[in-house]
């Protein structure tokens, strides 16, 4: 329920998960298991260093959802009318 003409600030953070990948291809003799390919793949994620795993564009996860009271001070990026939410940020 809303009071007429009223306001308050509420800031609403959003948290998304974003995934980081490394390739690489390995040669390996043409008997070798899935087993050991898959203990050759866990031996390689110890190994590389994370600065060599690059960001993927096209992937992220939705993370967390919160919204939280803001203090009246604070600077003001949208404002709710009815159900539109107005940019009300100064033009720069």
């Amino acid at each position: 329920m809303s009071v007429e003409g009223r306001t308050k600030n509420v800031r609403i953070n959003l948290s998304a998960f974003k995934r980081v990948e490394y390739s690489e291809v390995i040669q390996v003799p043409i008997n070798t298991t899935d087993d050991e390919l898959q203990e050759l793949a866990n031996r390689r994620y110890t190994e590389v260093d994370g600065g060599e795993f690059s960001e993927d564009p096209d992937y992220w996860d939705a993370g967390t959802v919160e919204c939280v009271t803001a203090t009246s001070n604070c600077a003001v990026d949208l404002s709710l009318v009815g159900d539109d939410l107005v940019d009300i940020r100064p033009s720069v």
